[in-house]
């Protein structure tokens, strides 16, 4: 994942040029999604995922940047991405063939926001919610694997 990203030094500046680069397209983006009245509620909810996952690397590789600013672009990520998972988890709007894909990949994004939140802050109980989620993809894999329709995670 972002969090464990092996750092010489032009893989640091490179990483952290892509990841501002992702933040400063993510954020009109999302903006366009929640003001356009042809935005349906996965759309918002992606966007908002989308965002959030660009901030988690954002502060995951910006190594330059002071403790305090990154942990920042983590709480706003937070925020970011537990809205947009339960947004695209809720929502039954969401195209059939990218559903689960969505949904997946919504919930491996706070995986790696807790794992990056973790190695910011060790002991701030964020393994914990990493487990939390692996636990929830573990649990949403096994239920997309059964012939019974997923469960809204």
């Amino acid at each position: 994942g972002v969090a464990s990203l092996p750092h010489s030094s032009s893989n640091a500046v490179s990483a952290r040029r892509y990841a501002h680069e992702a933040v400063r397209l993510a954020r009109p983006f999302l903006l366009t999604c929640r003001t356009s009245p042809d935005s349906s509620p996965w759309q918002i909810a992606n966007a908002q995922s989308l965002t959030g996952a660009a901030l988690t690397a954002a502060a995951a590789v910006d190594s330059e940047a002071n403790l305090s600013t990154r942990l920042d672009y983590l709480a706003a990520a937070e925020r970011l991405l537990l809205d947009g998972q339960a947004g695209l988890a809720g929502t039954a709007d969401v195209p059939g063939r990218f559903v689960g894909k969505f949904r997946r990949e919504a919930i491996e994004r706070l995986i790696r926001l807790y794992q990056a939140w973790d190695l910011l802050t060790p002991g701030a109980a964020c393994s914990a919610q990493a487990a939390q989620w692996k636990s929830r993809l573990e649990a949403f894999d096994l239920s997309s694997a059964s012939p019974t329709a997923a469960p809204h995670l």
